[in-house]
């Protein structure tokens, strides 16, 4: 009688081992989250998996986290691989999701600084100034190269080599001593996120040709109408009425217009010029704390 019994208890009890080893290995699960189907964009990962207590993230870039949930940039199009391994213990369980991204229409650039990012498009209407600027990029010559002017309500100014670290000097190889012709076009506008090339004064540079490093980026203040039209009377310039209600909305620097080769403008990040602006200058409006550009990389 008692071997009657005794049999089924065991094979309940294996039953039940089996139950509560299944139920607690790892799950690996997540959602995509995109800001955008077109790089650059930003990516949210949201994380589904169960009876985990690590993960480990894989990225088609090469790179890994271990963060819970993590976000990341994309600036390259194409197939994105995503793999996520959750781990209890010595069990692991694995979940892979891939989607693509496309390339953005314009040519784009990622600007990486110690305050945040911005990302700027680079104007077709411009070819050299575009090309020397993809060259430079593409050297490395902007990393490490920190703001040596910043004027708030007016300009921030970076590309001057003699700002790069001692240390970090031999990074950059591309020789700066060397002007681009002008390329100034009447219907491009000094409007807020503007990108332009810096230069030397008219009275030793008659031509207006641009500096093959240095460039700014517009803050620029509100504009009035009649300031405008001021503006236009002076400079020959007949504004569009979308330009105006961009200076007057948004603001600007018109008093530059005409003056200088714009070649792209800022399409996201402006919380980034917001925040250069508010950094505190010397009297010869060189940030006390520097503003560096990590890396600026070309969107593809």
């Amino acid at each position: 009688m008692r071997e009657r019994i005794h049999q089924p208890i065991v094979l309940l009890c294996a039953f039940y081992i089996c139950l509560v080893y299944s139920s607690c290995a790892p799950k690996a699960l997540f959602e995509v989250q995109k800001e955008s189907s077109v790089v650059p964009t930003n990516i949210s990962l949201k994380n589904l998996s169960k009876n985990s207590h690590e993960y480990i993230w894989e990225f088609s870039d090469g790179s890994t986290s271990t963060e819970v949930n993590p976000t990341l940039k994309l600036t390259k199009s194409g197939l994105q691989t995503i793999r996520l391994t959750s781990i209890t213990g010595n069990k692991k369980a694995s979940f892979q999701h891939s989607f693509y991204l496309d390339a953005p229409d314009k040519c784009t650039a990622l600007i990486k600084t110690n305050l945040g990012d911005m990302t700027v498009v680079l104007y077709d209407a411009t070819p050299i100034h575009q090309e020397n600027f993809i060259k430079l990029v593409k050297s490395n010559f902007y990393n490490n190269i920190s703001f040596h002017r910043v004027i708030s309500g007016f300009v921030a100014q970076v590309g001057d080599p003699s700002t790069i670290p001692a240390d970090k000097k031999s990074l950059n190889k591309t020789n700066p001593n060397y002007t681009l012709p002008a390329e100034i076009i009447d219907t491009m506008f000094h409007i807020r996120g503007t990108l332009a090339a810096a230069r030397t004064p008219d009275e030793v540079n008659p031509r207006k040709e641009s500096s093959g490093t240095q460039f700014y980026i517009i803050d620029g203040r509100k504009q009035s109408e009649s300031q405008i039209q001021d503006y236009g009377y002076a400079k020959g310039i007949t504004y569009p009425k979308d330009i105006i209600n961009e200076y007057i909305k948004n603001g600007g620097s018109p008093q530059l217009d005409g003056e200088y080769t714009i070649f792209g403008k800022v399409v996201s990040g402006f919380h980034i010029i917001e925040a250069i602006m508010e950094i505190k200058t010397d009297e010869k409006d060189r940030p006390i704390d520097d503003i560096t550009i990590l890396e600026i990389t070309m969107v593809q």
